[in-house]
């Protein structure tokens, strides 16, 4: 099972289904496609919870930059296997992430796009041009090796990994909520 808890408009999720038998969906917006509404983060009633007996084995995600850090401690402790998160290759600096996170709770894997990814709110588009590197950042919570291992995505993976459907499916999407 995984849980896909930024899921926006299913993006990610909806690939996800494709390997996993059960993904579960949640973002703290409504964004029309089926996702349970709740915050993956903070406090109080609006707070979603793993609705299942056994924890996710996965958690899956392309969190809000600014909550990235909340959505990998909680996603850390709830996961039976592993966490990977998609995020700005920019995440991986800062003195209190090294402190917090990654001194700590090293990955198990980073995969840095050797292209830049076309990443525009709201919907995805091939050919938009960015200046925004992204990688993802993979923890396997169940091994005990504590090395990092580096690797490239290379410049040939968008083409070679999306299909004509995916742009009848997501790019003339707009965003709905705020």
């Amino acid at each position: 099972m995984c849980w896909e808890p930024a899921a926006g408009m299913g993006h990610m999720s909806l690939p996800i289904k494709e390997t996993f038998a059960r993904t579960f969906e949640s973002d703290v917006h409504d964004y029309g496609i089926g996702a349970v509404v709740g915050s993956f983060v903070g406090d109080g009633p609006d707070v979603i919870e793993w609705p299942f007996k056994s924890a996710p084995d996965w958690i899956i995600t392309n969190p809000p930059y600014n909550l990235a850090a909340e959505f990998f401690r909680r996603a850390y402790e709830e996961t039976a296997c592993g966490v990977a998160m998609l995020v700005r290759t920019a995440w991986l600096e800062s003195e209190t992430r090294y402190t917090n996170i990654f001194s700590n709770f090293p990955p198990s894997l980073i995969a840095q796009y050797a292209e830049r990814v076309p990443m525009v709110q709201g919907r995805w588009d091939p050919a938009v041009a960015s200046a925004t590197a992204y990688c993802w950042v993979v923890w396997d919570v169940v091994s005990d090796i504590n090395i990092t291992e580096f690797v490239w995505i290379p410049p040939t993976a968008k083409h070679d990994y999306w299909r004509e459907s995916d742009i009848k499916k997501f790019a003339g999407m707009e965003a709905t909520a705020p």
